[in-house]
């Protein structure tokens, strides 16, 4: 289950799928399904702003900030969660 969270964004027929854990006794229809974490590389980004901050920065200007990639040796990969 838990590959599957992490591991997407996933898509079916060229869709979107959004999964979320699902509470017991919650009605489905109460189940927000409106956001989806995405990786964001960011390119010619200069050396020096190849940082977590500038990285927290970038990507709640795209959408909320999740997660940077600090095993990433150039820097630049962020997890974005952004409405749908």
């Amino acid at each position: 289950m838990e590959g599957v969270l992490q591991g997407g964004p996933w898509s079916f027929d060229n869709q979107m799928l959004i999964v979320q854990r699902v509470q017991l006794g919650v009605q489905i229809e109460n189940i927000p399904l409106q956001h989806a974490e995405f990786w964001v590389q960011v390119h010619n980004l200069p050396t020096g702003l190849m940082l977590e901050k500038v990285g927290k920065a970038l990507g709640n200007y795209i959408g909320l900030f999740v997660e940077y990639d600090k095993n990433n040796n150039q820097g630049h990969l962020q997890k974005v969660g952004d409405p749908v």
